[in-house]
């Protein structure tokens, strides 16, 4: 025999000795790998994203001040627009003022009417008194009957009702016509 046969004859001996041991499925075999199911497969693109995100939401700030007038009217200037800043004490509009300027008006004219209201009743009050300091004497002289003494005695303190109410009155107007001049400046 010649020797490159007999070395590959030994070869192929312990090849053959070799792969009957790996070919045991008992020991060491292999399972094939599990099948995945439910995928979708896409191939892979090269594509231009927008640089922009559309979201929804609530904007709010953190201080917020209520604004009001303390009197109802027409805005005829406006100093400032929504988003600007302000500071505290800012004027921002102007209200109108012929109509505050007429209810100013008005309320003078209220205090001259409350005025002479006054003025007649200190006046019936005084006519009142006298009556009453004449007609006390001609009682006391037994001269008037009782019922025209109490009618007098009456008419006095109505009097002076009228006048204290007529005070009252003056007092109400001239703080009004004060309100109203304070609103129309």
């Amino acid at each position: 025999m010649n020797r490159s046969y007999s070395a590959v004859l030994s070869l192929a001996i312990a090849t053959v000795i070799g792969l009957s041991g790996c070919s045991d499925t008992k020991h060491g075999a292999q399972a094939p790998p599990a099948a995945v199911s439910g995928l979708t497969l896409t191939t892979v693109k090269v594509a231009d994203l927008p640089e922009t995100l559309d979201v929804v939401g609530t904007v709010r700030a953190r201080t917020s001040a209520m604004v009001s007038a303390r009197i109802s009217g027409t805005v005829s200037v406006l100093h400032v627009r929504e988003g600007d800043r302000v500071r505290k004490g800012q004027l921002l509009g102007q209200l109108d003022s012929k109509e505050s300027m007429a209810q100013a008006t008005g309320a003078v004219a209220v205090i001259d009417e409350a005025k002479r209201g006054l003025e007649e009743a200190q006046a019936r009050q005084k006519l009142a008194d006298s009556t009453f300091t004449r007609f006390k004497k001609l009682y006391d002289e037994q001269a008037l009957t009782r019922q025209e003494f109490d009618t007098r005695q009456t008419e006095r303190d109505l009097s002076h009702q009228a006048v204290a109410r007529a005070e009252a009155r003056l007092r109400q107007t001239q703080e009004a016509s004060r309100a109203a001049g304070a609103m129309a400046n």
